[in-house]
């Protein structure tokens, strides 16, 4: 517990940049990068914050207004995504018969059918690093999630154990992932997947 806890002074922080004696990941971000990312956090911040803070500050008719637009979009946004989703589906059926797309990857089979090839391996890259960069996010959010109720005497205590150098829940890490990649190799990835939905609706 004192290890999470733990400080570091900001003169120890410099002293190791200066002699080279820092372990661990170096700065690598330049001028462009980190305007990049102010921009980003501000247009972030504009849309998520600002209206909070307009009606936290101002309430009256405008913020009441924002508040309407802003339930507007967001109720839109299922039927947008839904509408994409009928077009991707219109553009598929028009490129090959519906009756060749009950496959695992519908769209990169389509690209192939139709000469393709180039644009079926980038869609088929695009969908793995996606699923990937979800299933890493998921398993480490989850692995944070084990390490609370550890904490709290739900789990057992073993499972808080953190790693000497690295300062992370290195058990509760390898087990959860152990655990994804037994129920992704064992069981029929359709039960995996109603499984998942079960999961969602119930949340």
């Amino acid at each position: 517990m004192r290890g999470i806890l733990r400080r570091k002074p900001v003169e120890v922080v410099l002293n190791e940049e200066r002699d080279g004696t820092k372990v661990g990941l170096r700065r690598r971000l330049g001028a462009f990068d980190l305007t990049t990312m102010g921009i980003g956090a501000i247009i972030g911040t504009g849309i998520f914050v600002l209206t909070g803070v307009a009606a936290a500050s101002y309430a009256g008719p405008a913020a009441v207004l924002s508040f309407v637009l802003a339930g507007v979009a967001s109720a839109l946004a299922a039927p947008i995504s839904a509408l994409l989703y009928v077009a991707v589906a219109l553009v598929l059926t028009g490129m090959v018969s519906y009756r060749l797309l009950n496959v695992p990857s519908p769209l990169g089979f389509a690209l192939l059918k139709v000469g393709a090839p180039w644009a079926s391996v980038a869609i088929s890259v695009g969908a793995l690093a996606g699923l990937s960069s979800v299933i890493l996010v998921n398993i480490f959010g989850q692995s944070r999630i084990f390490f609370a109720m550890a904490r709290d005497g739900l789990l057992p205590q073993g499972l808080t154990c953190l790693h000497p150098r690295y300062n992370t829940p290195y058990v509760i890490i390898i087990l959860t992932a152990g655990l994804v990649a037994a129920i992704g190799g064992l069981i029929p990835i359709g039960v995996v997947a109603e499984l998942a939905n079960i999961g969602t609706c119930l949340v």
